[in-house]
């Protein structure tokens, strides 16, 4: 009697053990994955996901000042970056193969008052990709 409880409980130890084996991480997705902004300013500038806008006014910012871009959103996992400016077609200066990107912007007195980037990020591990677009807005609020 004794043995038969011990190989039970021998059995039911084996089989908790087996159900807390880790299983294999699934394949992440991109779904989640955002081109979030902001326009550097003195202000508390926060990034929003697809498109920001800031405003210049004397003391309260640099003109021109940075547009920074960044993807969020993504799982654990080893990815690849390719940023391009929508405007010229080419890759903006100083962006390599990072999660992040920062670029001049000048407000529409001195510039275009726009930069458009997007990003094209690879999955290396399942060779998933997905193309992400931001816009950042520098208006002059002064003149």
């Amino acid at each position: 009697m004794a043995r038969a409880r011990i190989s039970i409980l021998a059995g039911l130890v084996l089989a908790a053990s087996a159900a807390a084996t880790p299983e294999k991480a699934a394949a992440a997705d991109l779904t989640n994955a955002v081109l979030e902004c902001y326009v550097d300013t003195y202000a508390f500038d926060v990034p929003t996901p697809n498109y920001c806008v800031s405003w210049w006014t004397p003391g309260s910012a640099n003109n021109p000042t940075l547009a920074l871009f960044e993807v969020t959103g993504l799982p654990a996992g080893s990815y690849s970056f390719a940023w391009t400016d929508l405007d010229t077609g080419s890759p903006p200066p100083g962006c390599g193969n990072v999660q992040y990107c920062s670029t001049g912007i000048a407000t529409d007195t001195s510039g275009d008052g726009s930069v458009r980037l997007s990003v094209l990020v690879t999955d290396l591990t399942t060779g998933l990709t997905r193309t992400l677009t931001a816009e950042a807005y520098y208006y002059d609020a002064w003149t």
